[in-house]
């Protein structure tokens, strides 16, 4: 339970700062370094009030995305009909998150002030105004309306016949120009460890041929828009990306951690009990069959699994299955893009069934809407918005009495 105050020191020590938490530093002189670094500010993490350390974790899924925003909008609404200043940041220690999964983490944890040098920097005192950079309902408009049309919008600029080369499967099917446009900002210039509460994200290293867990306290000194940019590198939609420590050049290249694990619950959940590791192997501690009981955590504080509640929030249940039939004529980019999304499909149940049998259903809630049909990861149209959001809404009316007794559970412990 004592595993955040511990994360606060490491992160003091880290970074050379001594800080309380939730008490900015003193502002950073504004300067390309700075807007680097903090943002003109650094937080620590806050240790958790009482009560059981609560997880929250988001699968992949492209603009299915909207789904658990849209979920997380709902929670905090019923959050606030009971406590008013609760956010849904509020509710949870941990964070973690597969590609759009990732971003809604990230997205939740940036601080108020991003870009030192820039307006909200200039004035920092109406930025302070909020404990964090984005509410809930301020997630869910990167699925709909203009930042929407940035990262699914715009075709690769190479030459020869586009659209011939995009059906035989040789270029990926957009620029990714425009994601990390909403990306940078999003985000900002901060650097990772800047990020509010501890938070895990999955890419897969291409180079290497790894699956790779980012953390923000061992990978504290990358950019934080660059782990969210190789989270979300989405396979044959956008182009893998290189990133390194520091925003500098070179380094490894990476693509979606949904070709690692879509649904990164066993893998956080492998790290809040266990401990903190950046290593790029297979799971450790509970996936391995190991006794969840023990702990490397330094302070020697156990974190077992009754101590948790676990929240993971799925992208819509459709159907992934196709007709064989289909298979036997089709090209190579329909091969792909079918059994990626049936891994993907595959993974998030399987992970879904071991956090149940972990956990059992008093600490682990799965929200996950099915859906009419298969959804595109990529299918921005109002019918398809309106189709995801009527999901959510049909989700909360027969799952009602569950999600009041998380709420509940909720309130309760912070």
């Amino acid at each position: 339970m004592n595993r955040l105050l511990e994360l606060e020191k490491e992160l003091a020590r880290f970074s050379g700062l001594n800080t309380k938490p939730n008490t900015p530093a003193a502002p950073v002189a504004p300067s390309v370094s700075a807007a680097q670094s903090y943002g003109g500010y650094h937080y620590a993490f806050e240790a958790p009030k009482k009560g059981k350390v609560c997880v929250l974790t988001i699968d992949g899924g492209g603009i299915r995305g909207l789904i658990p925003a849209l979920i997380l909008e709902k929670l905090e609404v019923m959050i606030q009909q009971k406590r008013s200043s609760m956010l849904i940041q509020d509710a949870f220690d941990y964070f973690g998150g597969t590609s759009t999964g990732g971003i809604i983490a990230a997205s939740l944890l940036v601080p108020p002030v991003i870009n030192a040098g820039k307006d909200d920097f200039e004035n920092p005192n109406q930025s302070m105004n909020k404990r964090y950079r984005y509410k809930a309902s301020d997630i869910a408009s990167i699925y709909r309306g203009n930042e929407a049309q940035l990262i699914f919008g715009r075709e690769p600029s190479r030459f020869g016949s586009k659209i011939q080369k995009i059906q035989d499967g040789i270029y990926v099917k957009y620029d990714r120009a425009g994601l990390d446009q909403v990306l940078r900002d999003r985000i900002g210039g901060i650097q990772f460890r800047a990020l509010l509460k501890p938070c895990f994200l999955t890419a897969m290293n291409i180079t290497t041929g790894a699956g790779r867990v980012f953390d923000n306290v061992t990978d504290g000194r990358w950019l934080a828009v660059d782990v969210v940019r190789a989270t979300s590198a989405a396979q044959t939609y956008f182009d893998p990306v290189q990133i390194a420590e520091d925003g500098r050049r070179g380094g490894n290249w990476f693509a979606d951690g949904g070709m690692y694990q879509n649904n990164p619950s066993k893998l956080v959940l492998d790290r809040v009990v266990y401990n903190f590791t950046n290593t790029e192997s297979q799971f450790g501690g509970i996936a391995s069959g190991k006794s969840p009981k023990i702990t490397s955590y330094p302070n020697g504080t156990q974190v077992s699994p009754e101590d948790i509640v676990f929240v993971s929030l799925g992208t819509g249940l459709g159907n992934t299955g196709v007709n064989g039939e289909e298979m036997l004529n089709s090209g190579q980019a329909f091969w792909i893009r079918t059994v990626l999304d049936q891994a993907m499909s595959s993974n998030s149940i399987a992970n879904d069934v071991d956090l149940r049998r972990i956990l059992g259903n008093a600490q682990y809630f799965r929200l996950n809407p099915e859906l009419p049909g298969e959804v595109e990861m990529d299918d921005i149209s109002p019918a398809n918005i309106a189709r995801m959001t009527q999901a959510v809404n049909n989700l909360f009316t027969r799952e009602s009495e569950r999600i009041n007794q998380l709420v509940k559970l909720l309130i309760d412990n912070n």
